[in-house]
């Protein structure tokens, strides 16, 4: 079985039990289970509407070869790009960019002003600024830079953004056919629990084998109708997963709680 379905409040309880949890335990483990199923229902309705592969592919490789063909573009005429492109075409990508892409760009630092003194100014206006309104503060200096070295970065950014393409089409080229197992949502179950590991376990999470967080997958793998071959693995993939999410400063909006049931189950 690959489909999710939320633990009924009997099957709730013999895995809270087995597992030992305690009633605030239970809960957070309920409203893991239930956002699970709030977000995979969203996923179901997504690929409900998505066209077959080989037709999401064909349209791939037809970015591809745009974007094949603008990179290759751009590399050719590089050295004359700011006597062709319009001078307002310059400043919109400076202003597109972040300074963190720009220096990634040109390969230095970018001076910039005082940022703590911008930042107190816009606390004294709003102590609830936006980044935004940040960023339009240094509108002015990405615009300069943007005339200044408008080739080299709008070469960086279609270079970046063709290059997870390629690397794709890379990856697709080895694949020997077959259907893949349905995964998907198994994956997911497991970063959401490994997230909330430490509220539910009191532990933080590890793919060691027998451990607590390893043993409380495989109670709710088998609770919410998935099979439990390759646990560990998967286990240990979700967590690399998550601690990647961390540094990006990845953070997951949390949805309205649901409300427990007397048995510590979560209703939505």
């Amino acid at each position: 079985m690959n489909d999710f379905h939320r633990p009924t409040p009997e099957e709730f309880d013999v895995l809270v039990r087995d597992q030992k949890l305690d009633g605030l335990q239970a809960h957070e483990l309920g409203l893991v289970l239930y956002h699970v199923d709030e977000d995979l229902k969203e996923y179901r309705k997504w690929r409900e509407g998505r066209k077959p592969r080989r037709e999401l592919v064909r349209r791939l490789k037809r970015f591809a070869d745009l974007f094949n063909d603008l990179e290759y573009e751009i590399d050719r005429w590089r050295k004359t790009m700011a006597d062709f492109l319009p001078l307002d075409a310059h400043e919109e990508i400076g202003q597109l960019m972040s300074y963190g892409a720009i220096e990634a760009a040109l390969g230095r630092e970018i001076p910039s002003r005082d940022l703590k003194s911008e930042i107190e100014s816009l606390t004294m206006d709003d102590p609830n600024f936006r980044m935004a309104q940040l960023e339009e503060r240094l509108e002015y200096e990405r615009r300069t830079i943007g005339l200044k070295n408008g080739s080299e970065l709008l070469a960086y950014l279609i270079k970046t953004i063709n290059l997870p393409i390629k690397a794709w089409f890379d990856v697709d080229r080895l694949n020997q056919g077959g259907r893949p197992p349905k995964t998907v949502e198994r994956d997911y179950l497991f970063l959401r629990l490994a997230e909330a590991a430490p509220a539910v376990i009191g532990k933080r999470p590890t793919a060691t084998a027998n451990g607590p967080f390893v043993r409380l997958c495989a109670a709710v793998v088998a609770a919410c109708g998935f099979g439990d071959r390759g646990i560990e693995r998967a286990v240990e993939k979700a967590i690399k997963e998550l601690s990647k999410e961390r540094r990006k400063g990845f953070k997951r909006i949390p949805k309205p709680p649901a409300t427990p049931t007397e048995s510590g189950s979560a209703s939505s």
